[in-house]
């Protein structure tokens, strides 16, 4: 058997009280809202998997059923998928699909549960991976990889994949779950969609959704989201376990089915104080998460929204509305509703949301320790000048992870005020926080459409072969470019995505793919990771990439002739190695030897230019970099360049036979520097050659050799040179 598995802020407020007290108003009654028609069908047919198997092709190396039905463990209806849950074995879930050829946009997105016995903190050894091919043979993509280190605490959504280079082709949409032999983990599917958009609304300003959104049930939380029509740019304001406030920001993502759904990653940041000078450099930005809003869900009151978000291991979905201030709705591109930042200090901004006679705005920026914080303006004064004032305040509040959010623990202070004023599409903004006055200019921040109805380029990335890499080689190739959006573009690794570049080497900054590939690459193997693409308007894009490395193969020689004059009556035991290539003769789990008096010549298969290392032991002996390759040594290594070494394995018959070689540079500069000092000793040394055999190779002039160390030695011991 299987055993797997309020009327908000009409006013200025005067006090932290009465915007406590305001925030604190509850959700009304509301309506249900008639179904919303779809812009495009879901291309896969039984998506939910309600119908059982029809459409899709199962396999299981143990025989075992994939799709089953139990509406408890779905995540909507009672269909689901479950994939792993059993040691030593593979399920593979396929569907064909065929993409229209006159799409614009295809997209690929689905609902996962991940549960798992493996430790926390271990490795990746059970894996699901998706995948998307032409049935016909040609290209195919690996859209997403998942472990057992992605663990959920329950359904999360997936991203939306990018397929678009396969439209008016059909392919196969393939899952593949792997299990390694103990501590079973399962992947649960569910809710599968292939969708085909043909690109942005006719009117898509009508629908804008730039404003500041919130749950009036949870009052003390809320999202503010610029919408420039063809991307948006939303910054959620929450809260940290320990109550200090923080924000993640979405800037930017992909709409599908006509703009209902917008999807796109969450970025965590630091940065400077919103008291010191802002250095942009100073900015740390990590991708947390990602989120997806749904702006016509079902089965919910008219004028709500959905926002589900994953971070790190907490999935969880809210009820938002628009938050109701003012006399008038937001009219974006008209008024002062926007993002705002200053261009010359990315990593802070300023949201407004204008309601006729009244602005709401949230600063997002950093306390005095570097991490988020957010400023709450819930309302303001306009001035005969035309420029708008109003008191700043900050909020502590309950954890975002918590599965509830209880209103009645945040708390506001009051901390300042502001003042805004605008000349066209750019401003001045001066603040005083906890006594701190700074005034900063500010500027629409540009991504998407500047403006209603005109028009940009969506923001892309796109992966570049580099072509098969050599272990041990340094390279700097070009791997991805990128177009649309606002240049210029900055390139970085897909921290939140499985998989990584290969060791050694980096994705930097101007999309190349530079390093040296580890030497510890022995097969050759393919690394595919996550690369992503971000503009000057702070929009992203990201995807996958892949890159084969061959492991280092031996191109050259060393000989060495290797001797014994250690008459302990015991052998030496001794290997060599390569420490960078990690290689070692004869191999890992055998070694040479030799006995007193005798001499062995060995010709080893290296790589050109490597450093070959002898190590040995006998008894309480050792030599060179030790029989483990770990030790120190000065004259126990060669160049893999042909050449004969010879090295011999020599000891003391009692400890009074140990020698030292002392020396002096006296007024040689360049022999203080090499050999660290103005004088000094090295030993001890197993023999009176093996002293002169160093301070030959060292010090040609000005050492001795003794049985007492003139100065203090190094590294000394009871052990010796050879």
């Amino acid at each position: 058997m299987k055993a797997r598995k309020d009327r908000l802020f009409a006013g200025l407020f005067r006090s932290a009280a009465a915007v406590l007290a305001i925030l604190a108003c509850a959700l009304g009654g509301v309506e249900p809202a008639a179904a919303q028609p779809k812009a495009s069908d879901n291309l896969v047919s039984n998506p939910g998997f309600e119908s059982g198997t029809a459409a899709w092709v199962e396999a299981s190396t143990t025989g075992y059923s994939i799709i089953y039905s139990n509406a408890s463990a779905a995540h909507a209806g009672s269909g689901y998928a479950w994939l792993g849950g059993y040691n030593s074995g593979t399920d593979s879930l396929s569907q064909d699909i065929a993409i229209p050829s006159n799409a614009q946009q295809a997209y690929v997105q689905f609902w996962y549960r991940i549960e798992t016995n493996e430790p926390s903190g271990s490795a990746a050894y059970d894996t699901m991976q998706v995948f998307v091919a032409d049935v016909s043979g040609g290209s195919s993509s690996t859209l997403a990889s998942f472990s057992n280190r992605d663990a959920t605490s329950g359904w999360a959504q997936s991203r939306q994949y990018d397929v678009s280079a396969f439209r008016g082709r059909t392919v196969r949409l393939r899952f593949v779950a792997t299990s390694d032999v103990s501590n079973i983990t399962s992947f649960y599917i569910d809710d599968i969609s292939l969708t085909a958009t043909g690109g942005s609304p006719t009117n898509p300003t009508s629908a804008n959704r730039s404003d500041i959104w919130w749950n009036p049930a949870e009052s003390g939380w809320g999202i503010t989201i610029a919408d420039h029509e063809t991307n948006i740019f939303a910054v959620w304001y929450t809260y940290q376990a320990n109550g200090r406030p923080m924000w993640f920001v979405v800037p930017g993502g992909t709409f599908t089915e006509n703009r209902r759904f917008f999807t796109g990653d969450l970025y965590q940041t630091t940065g400077p104080a919103y008291a010191a000078t802002f250095n942009p450099n100073l900015v740390t930005v990590t991708r947390v998460g990602s989120a997806t809003f749904d702006f016509s869900p079902s089965g919910v009151a008219s004028g709500n929204s959905l926002f589900s978000y994953t971070v790190g291991g907490v999935s969880q979905t809210k009820v938002i509305q628009r938050q109701p201030f003012g006399n008038s709705t937001p009219d974006w591109g008209r008024d002062f509703t926007d993002i705002w930042w200053n261009s010359a200090e990315s990593g802070w901004g300023l949201t407004l949301a204008q309601h006729g006679n009244n602005v709401f705005g949230v600063l997002f920026t950093y306390d005095s320790d570097g991490q988020p914080l957010f400023v709450v303006l819930p309302g303001v004064t306009f001035n005969a000048d035309g420029s708008f004032s109003g008191t700043l305040y900050t909020t502590t509040g309950p954890y975002y992870g918590n599965a509830t959010f209880d209103p009645s623990q945040v708390r506001v202070t009051s901390v300042g005020t502001a003042t805004i004023a605008f000349s066209g599409r750019s401003g001045s903004f001066s603040y005083t926080i906890n006594g701190v006055s700074r005034t900063k200019q500010i500027t629409q921040q540009p991504f998407g459409n500047s403006a209603p109805g005109s028009s940009v380029q969506p923001l892309a990335i796109t992966p570049v072969d580099v072509g098969t890499l050599t272990a041990g080689t340094y390279y700097s190739r070009l791997a991805a470019t990128a177009s649309g959006g606002s240049p210029p573009y900055h390139f970085q690794s897909d921290t939140f995505a499985n998989g990584t570049p290969p060791p050694g080497m980096i994705f930097t900054l101007d999309g190349m793919l530079q390093g040296t590939p580890s030497s510890t690459i022995t097969t050759t193997r393919t690394y595919t990771f996550g690369i992503c693409v971000t503009d000057i308007a702070a929009s992203s894009r990201c995807t996958q990439t892949s890159v084969t490395v061959g492991a280092v193969t031996p191109d050259g020689t060393i000989k060495w002739t290797v001797g014994n004059q250690c008459n302990n009556g015991s052998q030496v035991d001794y290997k060599f190695y390569d420490s960078i290539n990690q290689w070692v003769w004869p191999n890992a789990t055998s070694h040479y030897y030799n006995t007193y008096g005798q001499s062995i010549a060995h010709t080893l298969n290296c790589a050109s230019g490597s450093q070959v290392c002898i190590g040995g032991q006998s008894g309480s002996y050792t030599w060179g970099v030790g029989l483990g390759g770990t030790s120190s040594c000065s004259n126990c290594c060669g160049t893999c360049d042909g050449r004969t070494y010879s090295y011999s394995f020599g000891c003391p018959s009692s400890p009074g036979t140990f020698y030292y070689a002392n020396w002096t540079c006296g007024t040689s500069s360049g022999c203080a520097a090499a050999m660290g000092g103005s004088a000094g000793s090295k030993g001890p040394f197993c023999s009176l050659s093996g002293c002169q055999a160093w301070g030959n190779l060292y010090i040609p002039a000005g050492y001795s050799c003794s049985t007492q160390p003139t100065y203090t030695p190094s590294p000394g011991g009871s052990q010796c040179y050879p």
